[in-house]
């Protein structure tokens, strides 16, 4: 670097994490990421150069950071933020994205209430954290987590969320007179469940009062009549929040005397449909949140349906990283498990935790008894499998310690092999050579799959392997 103009070297940067992103929708951009490896001056430089070859627009996460306030992204989460933000403040053109839909918002947000527009449009970029890793550069693909598109139902309402989730209660009075709804939502989750998440009590009871009246047709179900007039989402803010109060706010509205947490606590709700909004509603603020508290409130509402399903629990939990609720499940699986379940208890979560790179999980698994070489019936992942496709050798090592191997099983042996050449992970291919764990010779169909994505240092490395 120190015989090229800054502005040259910048330019070469662009060029070469371009040229690297276009060999492979994904993987190409993944080895354009590991330039930043390179050297202290590639590092330094990188992220700008990054951001300015627009390579992430096309990206998208495979690993969508869904529920992200309550997930360790090891600063995955820091990157997608700030590149959000870069592209919010320089795309001129709205069909690309929704980056001048985020910019007009966070302006007339800023221009009715003095608000500082760095700190407001930063403010909105992190909310659509999750939606923002879905190809952020096509417009159709901002959707919510469950992609679901609603077509917006005045075209203020996202200000209206925006005002929900500052807290700008007068603004959202004037939104509300002039006909938004708070539990529509449109670019922002809707007004109502970011009033709950950011934890503006008088907001959620302004927006309580404008619900829509209860139906005529009141069935004297407390837990049915409850789901469609409480404004759910409420629930949803509140448990990723991880706040009780909040919860209870939102499930017992004070505008709703007839409708009361006490009216279907305990009531058998295994006979709803499973569909039905309002235990879908429980079960993913069960799923989505990261406090202990919350949980066991939300379990003493849904005690005679959610402990069929605790390995979903613990497999979600321990995919978040949340240690300490993982450990908690364990300590107290009496309450939630159920036998026919077991199987499927003993394979997700240490599969899931590996995936997601958390290693102190897959520590508390391993030391918990679970069996590290069960695999997932669907797609025959195992933690092994899962190891090498991060490229993690200490989890890898860590996982073999407890007993996990792949012997006798060639296709789990192919994949292992797979997963570390396409992650560039040297010392795990020379591993699994060494120890044996491997065949020495290396299917033609991976070799040819290497050469076609230009992984010129993995194919030296299996010329070694003959």
């Amino acid at each position: 670097m120190g015989y090229l103009p800054t502005e040259l070297f910048h330019k070469i940067l662009v060029f070469s994490i371009i040229a690297r992103s276009l060999q492979h929708p994904y993987r190409g951009t993944a080895r354009a990421l590991r330039l930043k490896l390179v050297s202290k001056a590639f590092y330094h430089a990188f992220q700008p150069a990054l951001f300015e070859s627009r390579v992430l627009d096309d990206f998208g996460s495979r690993d969508s950071l869904v529920f992200w306030p309550t997930r360790r992204h090891y600063g995955g989460d820091q990157l997608w933020h700030s590149y959000l933000i870069f592209r919010v403040h320089n795309e001129t053109d709205p069909n690309v994205g929704r980056f001048v839909d985020i910019r007009q918002t966070a302006r007339e947000l800023c221009d009715l209430t003095g608000a500082p527009y760095d700190e407001t449009a930063a403010g909105l970029c992190r909310l659509l954290l999750d939606t923002g890793t879905r190809c952020p550069g096509k417009r159709e693909d901002w959707v919510d987590s469950d992609g679901r598109r609603m077509d917006p139902t005045h075209p203020r309402l996202n200000l209206l969320s925006a005002a929900a989730y500052f807290g700008y209660l007068d603004l959202a009075k004037q939104l509300l007179a002039d006909g938004c709804c708070p539990t529509h939502h449109d670019l922002f989750p809707s007004a109502m469940q970011l009033a709950a998440f950011a934890g503006h009590a008088d907001m959620v009871l302004l927006f309580q009062e404008h619900l829509p009246p209860i139906d005529d047709e009141y069935t004297g179900n407390a837990f049915s009549d409850w789901k469609v007039n409480t404004g759910l989402v409420a629930v949803e803010g509140a448990a990723l929040r991880g706040d009780v109060d909040m919860l209870r706010l939102a499930i017992s509205p004070p505008s709703r005397p007839e409708l009361r947490e006490s009216h279907f606590s305990g009531l058998d709700l295994g006979n709803l449909d499973y569909n039905t909004n309002g235990r879908l509603v429980l079960v993913s603020a069960l799923l989505m949140t990261g406090s202990w508290d919350v949980m066991l409130y939300i379990r003493s509402l849904l005690y005679s349906i959610y402990p069929l399903d605790a390995a979903r629990l613990l497999k979600e939990t321990a995919q978040r990283g949340s240690k300490d609720i993982v450990q908690r499940i364990l300590d107290d699986l009496d309450q939630w498990v159920v036998e026919e379940y077991i199987n499927r208890f003993t394979i997700d979560p240490l599969t899931f935790a590996t995936r997601a790179y958390h290693e102190d999980i897959v520590e508390l698994l391993l030391e918990r008894g679970i069996d590290p070489n069960e695999f997932n019936k669907i797609d025959r992942e195992t933690p092994l499998s899962a190891a090498a496709a991060v490229g993690s050798m200490r989890m890898l090592r860590k996982l073999m310690e407890y007993g996990a191997n792949s012997d006798g099983d060639k296709k789990q042996q192919i994949l292992m092999l797979k997963r570390a050449l396409l992650v560039e992970q040297t010392e795990m291919v020379n591993f699994f050579y060494d120890q044996g764990l491997l065949s020495r010779k290396c299917p033609e169909s991976i070799r040819e799959q290497i050469k076609e994505e230009g992984l010129e240092s993995m194919t030296e490395l299996l010329k070694r392997w003959g």
